[in-house]
């Protein structure tokens, strides 16, 4: 993974996009005039520079994780992630994953009302490869346009997981459920990664939502 050029070709999936200050999901903020730009530059310089914080998360080589620098995040990333409180405003609606792909099932979304995101210095960047990337998952229509654009780089930024803490949250039980259930083929799976996951990696996943929650979203 420390070639010098094998990460030459670097963009922003449009899944990735959906990650704004309005959004539950963890965002980068800059004074800069084209964030996403900023992003792409960030994420790739770190692909680049830093091979020691690459981890490579398929048995392919196609889906990588690279931990960005501590210096450059901190106090530019935001997480969606707040510790529950006793009196925080809790809602739950039944509805299909925001940015989710066509045939999607709803599910219970737990949100915090009335709460800021969390300032985090720890920030995982998830790029896949356009290999492992379907079609649709790298077909969006930018603002403004008519015409739908295909995003063609080599890799592709998929999300960018702002921490609470150092250490990785797990995914909500639910994403879990549905990479699980598109390993096994099952219509639940659709959108999802095909992975499988042992008992107790979904027992920490379900004490740790027990105790935190996303925040919502800004129209919410």
């Amino acid at each position: 993974m420390s070639e010098g050029n094998k990460y030459s070709s670097v963009a922003l999936n449009p899944m990735v996009r959906r990650q704004t200050p309005q959004s539950r999901f963890s965002h980068f903020q800059s004074e800069g005039a084209d964030v996403w730009h900023e992003l792409e530059r960030l994420v790739a310089d770190a692909l680049a520079n830093y091979p020691e914080a690459v981890k490579v998360l398929t048995p392919n080589g196609y889906v990588v994780k690279v931990r960005l620098p501590e210096h450059l995040c901190e106090g530019r990333f935001f997480t969606g992630v707040v510790k529950l409180e006793p009196g925080m405003d809790v809602r739950t609606v039944f509805a299909v994953r925001q940015g989710g792909m066509p045939g999607e099932l709803p599910y219970q979304q737990t949100v915090v009302v009335g709460v800021d995101k969390t300032p985090s210095k720890w920030v995982d960047v998830i790029v896949y490869h356009r290999d492992e990337l379907k079609l649709e998952e790298r077909t969006w229509t930018p603002p403004g346009q008519s015409a739908p654009e295909t995003v063609d780089a080599d890799w592709q930024v998929i999300s960018v997981n702002a921490h609470i803490t150092a250490e990785d949250e797990p995914p909500t039980p639910q994403a879990m459920a549905r990479n699980h259930a598109a390993a096994e083929g099952r219509p639940e799976g659709v959108g999802g990664s095909a992975r499988q996951y042992t008992a107790a990696q979904y027992m920490e996943a379900l004490l740790f939502w027990g105790s935190h929650a996303m925040v919502a979203d800004a129209d919410a």
